[in-house]
């Protein structure tokens, strides 16, 4: 009877993973189908701007950023130097420990300046030189020095 209630338990495990493998892979079918029509949409509506505008978004090095904010679509037009725009999404774990939801931090200088809503915020208060790369988003992409002169507390 042992034998057959273990049987009957890996018999309900594999069909769950099953059911979880069927899940992903018809996620990400559809992920790419709406991936590419999306894609498709905007490369059309920058051509017919940059036509009507007789502005290139190239030459001038900038680009579209697009996401959910509050649960209202945000679509902006930056400058590839300044990064990317501060959109915040719904903080989720990504296995390296510093997972967070997104304002649930504040950014504090050294000297005593602050709260700041982000670490660009930070940056841009301390006059930071340097260039801003899509990794400063978040403090613990930080260079060491960076890390040091910004202090992260838990928002009161």
């Amino acid at each position: 009877m042992t034998t057959l209630k273990e049987l009957l338990d890996k018999q309900t495990r594999l069909q769950e993973q099953i059911e979880k493998v069927r899940v992903k892979e018809e996620f990400e079918a559809n992920l790419e189908k709406v991936s590419a029509t999306f894609s498709d949409v905007v490369r059309e509506a920058i051509v017919a701007v940059e036509s009507q505008e007789s502005i290139s978004l190239s030459e001038h090095e900038f680009g579209v950023w697009a996401c959910y904010q509050n649960g209202a679509l945000v679509v902006s037009v930056v400058k590839a130097k300044d990064g990317l725009p501060k959109c915040k999404a719904p903080g989720k774990a990504n296995g390296n420990g510093h997972a967070s939801v997104n304002g649930d931090k504040e950014y504090f200088l050294k000297d005593g300046r602050g709260p700041f809503a982000t670490t660009l915020d930070a940056l841009d208060a301390m006059k930071y030189p340097g260039k801003r790369g899509q990794y400063y988003h978040r403090w613990d992409r930080l260079p060491k020095e960076l890390q040091a002169q910004i202090i992260v507390k838990a928002k009161s």
